[in-house]
């Protein structure tokens, strides 16, 4: 009878790289749930800051009161969900090509006990 240090893993969710591709893959699908919602309050936040930078270099560079409404640049996000996203998918494949790893071996181990001869008594 092997001894529990041979015995060969019963579940993939032993290995914690299965919780580590399942969490990562949790939260990829939560940037793309929010992703849309997030760049509309993105694109307020960042047009506001914008306004004020523009005021306030306005006051400093021409204090005279000519009002010529300036162009609004077109918006171009500071802060995006990109690098995250990047992130989240590199971890989610390097977990999962370790997943796939941990199963492979599991079932080779499985299959050299199988494959042994049993003593009998």
């Amino acid at each position: 009878m092997p001894g529990p240090e041979n015995a060969p893993s019963l579940s993939v969710t032993e290995s914690p790289w299965f919780w580590v591709m399942l969490f990562s893959l949790a939260g990829l699908a939560a940037l793309a749930t929010i992703g849309p919602k997030f760049e509309q309050r993105e694109q307020v936040i960042e047009t506001k800051f914008h306004a004020r930078e523009r005021a306030a270099g306005r006051e400093a560079i021409d204090p005279s009161g000519d009002d010529v409404p300036a162009e609004a640049p077109r918006w171009r996000p500071i802060f995006t969900l990109g690098p995250i996203a990047g992130i989240l998918s590199v971890i989610a494949i390097v977990a999962m090509i370790n997943v796939s790893r941990f199963h492979r071996r599991r079932l080779r181990s499985i299959r050299q006990l199988d494959a042994k001869p049993e003593i009998k008594r």
